[in-house]
């Protein structure tokens, strides 16, 4: 079996994909963590580097841009 990336939904149930995914040992390598494109293709992808938030969307999910007033 392979690494595995684990994550956890908006509805709180954890999702787990298995597959070969390169990685960086030391954290200084790039400026942010980087997830492979087969991962990341399966949904809408939002980083938000103020807030240093990083958000996967994936099947009903949707997202709208507003301004702040």
């Amino acid at each position: 079996m392979g690494p595995e990336l684990r994550f956890t939904r908006a509805d709180s149930v954890k999702v787990l994909f298995r597959g070969d995914y390169l990685a960086c040992t030391t954290p200084k390598s790039l400026d942010m963590s980087v997830l492979g494109r087969d991962v990341l293709e399966m949904f809408a992808l939002i980083v938000d580097r103020r807030s240093d938030t990083v958000c996967l969307l994936g099947g009903r999910h949707r997202y709208t841009i507003t301004e702040d007033s």
